[in-house]
């Protein structure tokens, strides 16, 4: 029972980003530790479950998945060519994605995402993390980066490619931790990124073209060092064309792009918006705000993951909003939805640290600092408090800025800019919003909630509109 996944059915998902204001289109070869293509430096992902395997959601992807990629492959279609020429067609520059140390179901011995060389080498893992990554294999280890480096030749080998991207953020393990060695490791590292260069222009020349090579890396210097990934040095001895500096799962509208830039000098530096803020689907206004804010920031164009999941999840992807996200300007005097969330799985020293949950106790009061960039006033604006409990107007006082904000009301809507989300609306019970004038608002704000019983703040939105 084959899936079929025609060409036609692919190209919805990449026609609707034509002409939308996304330039360049990249795409992931390794759906898990294994290829999405016919490869021989590894194994093309494929997948027959036992038949006791529940029927759940996961199942059906993962088959679905491996049945496309069969069915392809036999009708003499290259599922990645498939990919990049047709966003090539589309006018976009097609770039492939490579994950650095894909970490996805290996707490699940039998998952056909976990590859034979994983597998067979328990002895070249990192050790030492919380969960998943302890699982990393070790970049320290030669037959680890002879492995690596094996795939990545034959994709740039293989395909016409614009640019290769090395996603050093999925996942953030690459070296076993330890203080005194991350120097060392980094070099290791760089050295490993030298050797992809080296191989990426080598080809490119032989094609009469330059393939370009990017790194998607944490967002602050801090978070790569604890990594042991030194984007500056990159940077400045030529090794990558740019950078995109990227969250975990959960956009952070307060990535220091400006220290990130001074330290790796001229090339462009790109910020990551997730798919998600927190634990929920960016709205509109959302993805408008945080743009703002690293455009702001230095930011020189925006970078969307997994942005693809709200096609899964059953909902529009919202592809008119990307023509403003390309540009600053167009984003001035529109509606947008500035958020305090907590992250959604913060990795330990390599995430920003976030705000919330703040806990309150009785008669507390503490401050939320929350940047907007807004050169023209807005119309009005408002602020929401979503805790973990339900509220009754008395429980919180709200200041701006100093400012002493009127009685919190229970909003009618659960949302300030109503959108369907996945997977689930702000809770409007544990919501009280406070009314602000447009004249208070500065760059940075502080937004200081007292509580008038024990309470938990999980949420903070600033809503404008224009």
């Amino acid at each position: 029972a084959y899936d079929t996944l025609t060409p036609q059915r692919a190209y919805e998902r990449i026609d609707p980003f034509a002409h939308s204001g996304v330039t360049t289109f990249i795409h992931n070869v390794n759906p898990g530790q294994n290829m999405g293509y016919a490869s021989t430096a590894g194994q093309m992902y494929h997948w027959d479950p036992p038949s006791n395997v529940p029927k759940e959601a996961w199942s059906k992807l993962g088959l679905n998945m491996s049945n496309n990629l069969a069915c392809l492959t036999r009708n003499g279609i290259d599922p990645v060519n498939l990919v990049m020429n047709r966003a090539r067609l589309r006018g976009m520059e097609s770039m492939l994605s490579y994950r650095m140390n894909e970490l996805h179901d290996v707490d699940k011995p039998a998952s056909p995402l976990l590859s034979p060389f994983w597998k067979a080498h328990p002895e070249y893992r990192v050790g030492g993390y919380e969960g998943w990554g302890k699982e990393a294999l070790n970049y320290a280890i030669p037959e680890v980066r002879e492995y690596f480096f094996a795939i990545l030749r034959e994709v740039v080998g293989r395909y016409d490619l614009d640019g290769l991207e090395l996603d050093f953020m999925r996942f953030p393990y690459y070296f076993p931790y330890r203080a005194d060695s991350m120097d060392t490791y980094a070099r290791i590292m760089t050295s490993f990124v030298e050797c992809v260069r080296q191989m990426t222009d080598s080809i490119g020349t032989a094609r009469g073209k330059k393939i370009l090579l990017s790194a998607r890396v944490p967002t602050s210097l801090k978070g790569c060092a604890h990594l042991g990934v030194d984007p500056a040095t990159w940077s400045r001895r030529g090794l990558v064309d740019f950078l995109t500096v990227a969250p975990f799962l959960s956009t952070e509208n307060n990535i220091p792009v400006g220290e990130i830039k001074a330290a790796c000098g001229s090339i462009p530096v790109y910020t990551c918006l997730e798919f998600t803020i927190g634990a929920r689907q960016m709205t509109r206004e959302e993805k408008r705000a945080a743009a703002a804010l690293l455009y702001a920031a230095g930011s020189d164009g925006m970078y969307l993951f997994n942005y693809f999941v709200a096609w899964d999840a059953g909902f529009e992807a919202d592809t008119e909003v990307l023509k403003e996200l390309a540009s600053p300007e167009l984003l001035n005097g529109k509606d947008k939805l500035y958020t305090i969330a907590i992250p959604r799985y913060p990795v330990p020293s390599v995430s920003l640290p976030g705000q919330v949950p703040l806990r309150l106790k009785k008669g507390e009061a503490r401050s939320i600092t929350v940047r907007t960039h807004e050169p023209v006033r807005p119309r009005s604006v408002v602020i929401r408090i979503e805790c973990a409990d339900t509220l009754t107007t008395a429980d919180l006082r709200v200041r701006l800025d100093g400012t002493e904000l009127g009685t919190g009301v229970i909003p009618q809507n659960a949302q300030v800019f109503p959108e369907k989300i996945w997977p689930s609306l702000p809770v409007r019970e544990k919501t009280l919003e406070f009314v602000a004038d447009p004249a208070l608002l500065k760059d940075t704000n502080e937004v200081m909630i007292q509580a008038n019983r024990a309470v938990t703040v999980e949420w903070v939105y600033v809503g404008v509109k224009h």
